[in-house]
């Protein structure tokens, strides 16, 4: 298979710089048997498995089916889908983020793509040689990597064979023709508020001091210039990103409410339900019961 001819879109360094890459998880093993028929929403980053033995049928919104066999990769859609693994399923999988500062992924579209192993050897032969590595680390997927401590050698290895993997994505994705999301924002300032709030961490408060003694401008003025690129305030944003990790935990783990509403700051997890309900209109753990449902 040869790249299609078309230009691809080049943006200057500093555009590049400020894409948010980030490994969360890869490992290969046995489908457990809790995760062989799920219900899911991807809503923050990329999943890519290959199914090493086995099968499974993915299911989206529409009820429109495809069922990945075993030597075949399947880059998951960005949607509600069901996943219905056979019981003799085993899985290399490889879940990371690659999305600009705005939170759009790199690649626009929803849709999900099947591919044969056979014919991108080296996205599996790298898949590989990153898993491994990742092995070493006690880690469960719940959490992700991020939380587990390394020094910064074995910090950058991890980079290193994660960056070779995913350049070999993205030739994949431009060999599947799909198209860049581009975004450049039209005032630099954007940038610097956006990885603000993207390094702030979520269990502080609204970093508004930082950004204010920093940019050396207020509140209003850093609201016109984010509403003039995404159509909502700075504080609307941090509030999307804290959604967004609070809906994953619920969808993807078993972490108890509570601890939740610690790791954004809440003061209490009641004061985190409130807030919930009002942003999604359920209950943390009504949410948790409708993302995670076991199907027939």
């Amino acid at each position: 298979m040869t790249i299609a001819v078309r230009t691809l879109p080049h943006f200057a360094q500093h555009i590049w710089a400020n894409l948010r890459t980030e490994l969360i998880w890869a490992y290969d093993r046995a489908v457990f048997e809790s995760d062989r028929m799920l219900y899911s929403d991807l809503s923050e980053g990329n999943k890519a498995w290959l199914i090493r033995e086995g099968e499974v049928t993915i299911t989206n919104s529409s009820m429109q089916s495809m069922t990945v066999k075993a030597g075949q990769w399947i880059f998951l859609p960005h949607e509600h889908t069901r996943h219905r693994f056979s019981a003799n399923a085993k899985i290399l999988s490889i879940y990371f983020l690659c999305q600009w500062s705005s939170g759009d992924n790199l690649f626009q579209g929803k849709s999900g793509h099947l591919i044969n192993s056979e014919a991108f050897p080296q996205l599996e032969k790298r898949g590989h040689a990153l898993e491994k590595l990742v092995r070493q680390y006690q880690f469960n997927t719940s959490t992700g990597l991020a939380r587990i401590p390394s020094d910064y050698s074995s910090f950058l290895k991890m980079q290193a064979l994660f960056i070779q993997w995913l350049s070999e994505w993205y030739r994949v994705m431009i060999l599947l023709d799909q198209r860049i999301a581009g975004f450049q924002p039209s005032d630099s300032r954007v940038l610097e508020v956006l990885r603000y709030l993207n390094d702030a961490p979520l269990d502080s408060p609204f970093p508004l001091a930082k950004l204010k003694n920093e940019l050396q401008l207020g509140e209003a003025h850093l609201n016109r210039l984010f509403l003039q690129q995404f159509g909502m305030t700075i504080r609307r944003y941090w509030e999307a990103r804290r959604l967004t990790f609070a809906k994953t935990c619920l969808e993807g783990s078993s972490m108890p409410v509570k601890e939740i509403a610690y790791r954004l700051a809440f003061r209490s997890d009641s004061h985190f339900v409130i807030w919930f309900r009002r942003l999604t209109g359920d209950r943390p753990s009504d949410y948790r019961r409708k993302t995670s449902v076991v199907f027939a």
